[in-house]
């Protein structure tokens, strides 16, 4: 009988150390194994940037009027020879530093010249009747540049200039008025050749970043071209690649 009262009595110790379980953790203790989660680096230093754009650009002396009183129409000096037009772009940076970047850029412009609002006109002495007709130019530009950027969490605003050269411009019609006599106005008509010229930009923008290798951006930048009156504004944006 003893013998049975001493089973029992082990076999009810063990199942209530059994319902107790392990030793509980205390709070303190479970802070001591909860590993903090590492912040993401949206921006690093010895990163590659590669940005693909779509570009709007406006020039700007802006429309010219008709010619009268010895006023020539659409001047040599006009490199793009239009009030805007569209195109698109790539860039490619390097960042040694994550503020800090140098690159290449290049972008192409499909201009859309129209033709100078005058009918029907005589061209020179010989009466040679002339009718001017819009015209489609490809304009493009390749140029190094450097940018500085202060990221602030996801997002980048940054500064950049940059200088190269851009070709395929300064070759539209240009009509100079030479006088009027018998009702008639008359002109001379002559084409400039296509111009390759030096090109400097800056401007300024924001990046934004989806994830640590995806973004968008947009910036704006003032091109100056040499010669006068050829100077342009460029508003881009885009999807930027970070590797």
């Amino acid at each position: 009988m003893k013998q049975l009262t001493l089973i029992l009595s082990i076999l009810c110790a063990g199942a209530v150390l059994a319902v107790a379980g392990p030793e509980p953790i205390s709070g303190k203790d479970m802070k001591e194994t909860v590993q903090p989660i590492a912040e993401v680096e949206w921006y690093a230093d010895n990163e590659w940037n590669v940005s693909i754009w779509g570009t709007y650009v406006f020039t700007e002396n802006g429309e010219e009027s008709a010619p009268n009183n010895g006023i020539t129409l659409s001047t040599a000096d006009r490199y793009l020879g239009a009030d805007d037009a569209w195109g698109g772009g790539i860039d490619l940076k390097y960042f040694f530093h994550r503020n800090i970047g140098v690159g290449v850029e290049a972008f192409g412009l499909a201009v859309h010249r129209d033709a100078p609002d005058l009918g029907t006109i005589i061209i020179g002495k010989n009466g040679q009747v002339v009718t001017p007709h819009d015209e489609d130019k490809g304009i493009g530009s390749v140029l190094g540049t450097s940018t500085l950027r202060y990221p602030i969490g996801s997002f980048a605003p940054y500064v950049f200039a940059g200088g190269g050269m851009i070709f395929g411009g300064r070759d539209g019609e240009n009509f100079e008025f030479t006088g009027a006599g018998n009702g008639q106005d008359y002109f001379e008509i002559y084409r400039g050749g296509d111009s390759t010229e030096a090109l400097g930009q800056f401007g300024a923008g924001l990046e934004a970043r989806f994830t640590r290798h995806i973004g968008v951006m947009a910036g704006f930048s003032w091109n100056v071209v040499n010669g006068p009156q050829n100077n342009f504004g460029m508003a881009r944006s885009g999807l930027t690649f970070a590797f």
